[in-house]
């Protein structure tokens, strides 16, 4: 008998439905705030910065810099942006996503860990490179997100990140994120 013809376990079927739903969370939260760009940053001199290496090369995205929080009891969200424009439709950047069944908090490491109650990873991580093509934490059994907010107030949200990435093109090309690092406004 096939793979595909055989009843997957429940457990499986949650996990791969909750990664699919976070992945497109993510990419949607990333394709809004680049939509908003003059809204969410209105000064390109402002500070604000997303800012990390990946493999071992440094990135840094300056133009659409933003975090969004949401309420969907008993879901807390920030969603968090960096991004740069590299042709009339592609932006090169980073999306960070925090989850959990709690507010969000400064000093409090989130991880890809499962929040049980929501189903979903407290925190993720997704890559745009210049051609479009994404990578992502979601997928990885093992992705070692930890995403630090060390400090938050009403305008804007510092903090630091790091994990590994899986590339959604092929599902086999591993990317690691280290030494990252955010400033971001908060719009209102």
């Amino acid at each position: 008998m096939c793979y595909h013809c055989t009843p997957k376990p429940k457990y499986e079927m949650k996990t791969t439905t909750l990664k699919v739903l976070l992945s497109s969370a993510i990419l949607v939260s990333f394709v809004l705030s680049s939509c908003n760009k003059e809204k969410d940053n209105p000064s390109n001199g402002s500070g604000y910065y997303v800012k990390f290496k990946l493999d071992g090369t440094e990135k840094q995205y300056t133009e659409t810099t933003t975090a969004l929080f949401t309420t969907y009891l008993p879901i807390y969200n920030c969603a968090m942006v960096g991004e740069n424009l590299v042709n009339g439709t592609v932006y090169e950047g980073m999306a960070i996503s925090i989850f959990n069944d709690a507010p969000i908090a400064a000093n409090v490491t989130y991880t890809g860990v499962e929040v049980e109650s929501i189903g979903t990873a407290q925190a993720d991580l997704l890559f745009t490179d210049a051609t479009g093509a994404q990578s992502s934490s979601a997928f990885l059994s093992s992705p070692d997100v930890k995403v630090t907010i060390t400090k938050m107030n009403d305008k804007e949200i510092t903090g630091t990140f790091s994990g590994m990435l899986e590339s959604t093109v092929d599902f086999s090309t591993t990317h690691a994120v280290t030494e990252g690092e955010f400033h971001l406004s908060r719009p209102h």
